[in-house]
Parts: C-alpha cells; structure tokens; sequence
C-alpha cells in the first residue's frame, strides 16, 4: 500500500510546532527531499523504517502512530 512515506512526513508535520523546519530536519536527517514524497510514492519497507526513526528523533517521542 503506497501513502506510508507521505503519511508519516505528514505526521511530523501536524505534531511539531515548527512543522516546515521539522521536514526541512527530516530531509537533512535522511539526505532525501522529503518534501517530493507523494502518496504515489512506492512504499519500501528500508525507506520506512528509517523515517520512522527519523521522526521520532525529531518528535521525541519512543513510537508513532503511522
């Protein structure tokens, strides 16, 4: 199901107080222009791993929803 990439920067997005400099964070972290991922985006289960880790490092948080 393709949507999970977008659906966690997304998510960093929504629940940072700073949403555009925590995806401007996201796209230094993983050196990948998060901020091109569409829903269309094939999902890779790598890929996904590590913007979940990246996410929560950003969110402080120890999970995610997404």
């Amino acid at each position: 199901m393709a949507g999970k990439l977008k659906a966690i920067v997304d998510y960093v997005q929504k629940n940072s107080t700073f949403g555009g400099l925590a995806v401007a964070k996201m796209t230094m972290m993983l050196k990948e222009d998060v901020s091109k991922v569409t829903d269309a985006t094939p999902d890779d289960a790598a890929k996904i791993q590590k913007f979940r880790e990246v996410a929560k490092e950003i969110l402080k948080v120890d999970s995610i929803p997404v």
